[in-house]
Parts: C-alpha cells; structure tokens; sequence
C-alpha cells in the first residue's frame, strides 16, 4: 500500500514538473518554495478505551518544490504540544526530496481543558503550531454498553 501512494504522488509531482529528470537530479542546495500538504494527527481519548491518554497516530505527508517547481529536498518535523510543552514520543521527522511521507502511533495525556498543538517545522525552520480543533469522544451510551 505503501508503495502505490508514493508512486502515485510521484506521477503527480511530474506532471506538474517538466519530467522524470527533475526528479532523479533536483537543484543542489535549493530551498524549500512550495509545500503542498504537511503534519497531521488523529487521535481519541476515552476514560475506558485508552485509559484517559490520547491515543492515534502522527505523520506527514507532503510534496515540496523550489522557486523554480523543481522537487527540493525537506527535512519536515511534527509534533504535539500540550500547553506550550512538546509531549515526548510524538515527534516525528521525514525527510526527502519532493517527497516526504510517514506516520507512526502516539500516546500523549492531556486533559479536556488543555491547549494541545499540533506543530510543524521545515529543514528546522520556525515552527508552526495550530490548535488541534477536532476532538472525537465516545458518546457515553456506547461506553456503557461496552461494559
């Protein structure tokens, strides 16, 4: 499975490129341009699935090009934060060039009244945080009839 995605992105990094070439032989020492996707997490917390932690997963999948549309390579770390502070275990990094893609499993305890970011930063550049908007919650009669 993994396979097909990263050859799917492939033929559509070359589409929007002038060729396989651009590919195999990027620009030396080019910056980051474009980058198009990036850092996601999906996680569920519940007092009786996963013992009150957040639980899920983290990862990255994103295309990056230079000025010029030509695949670049990127050094891209994603992390949780939980009131400002990184929770260990969540960072991951991806590295590639016009290509960046991976994902592992988390568990992090925040609270329901926590600020929890997910950040991102590109070849270890300023770090962007937004706030982890979407939480999913267990509706309570489902609990119930688990137990």
């Amino acid at each position: 499975m993994r396979i097909r995605r990263r050859a799917a992105a492939l033929v559509l990094l070359t589409a929007a490129t002038a060729g396989w070439t651009l590919l195999l032989a990027p620009a030396a020492q080019a910056t980051v341009g474009t980058m198009a996707g990036g850092c996601y997490a999906d996680t569920v917390q519940d007092t009786l699935v996963t013992n009150g932690n957040d639980q899920g997963v983290i990862g990255d999948l994103s295309a990056t090009l230079d000025a010029n549309h030509e695949p670049v390579f990127a050094d891209v770390s994603c992390w949780i934060e939980v009131d400002g502070v990184e929770r260990p275990g969540t960072r991951i990094e991806t590295v590639g060039t016009g290509y960046q893609e991976d994902f592992v499993q988390i568990e992090y305890e925040a609270s329901p009244t926590d600020d929890v970011e997910l950040c991102q930063s590109v070849d270890a550049g300023t770090p962007t945080c937004l706030p982890k908007v979407e939480q999913v919650f267990i509706p309570q009669p489902v609990v119930a009839a688990a137990t």
